[in-house]
């Protein structure tokens, strides 16, 4: 499968799995705007592409906000 180009496609496309396995949504690298609140209705994890033991990840790809957390990005 292709990747999505925005996180409420990802929440969508959830929504509409049938299985009873979690749905593992992967994100790269990037700033992600929220412009509403999403929620995932079956059950899902939601995690990093690349993690911190990875030989490709880098620190300046990661993009937090002060106190780790905004209202409008994640």
């Amino acid at each position: 499968m292709a990747p999505l180009a925005t996180l409420d496609k990802a929440v969508a496309m959830a929504a509409a799995f049938s299985g009873k396995e979690p749905v593992k949504i992967k994100l790269f690298p990037g700033l992600y705007v929220l412009p509403e609140k999403l929620m995932i209705q079956s059950p899902a994890r939601i995690e990093a592409v690349t993690l911190p033991d990875d030989a490709d990840w880098l620190s300046a790809k990661m993009h937090s906000s002060p106190g780790g957390r905004s209202e409008s990005t994640i």
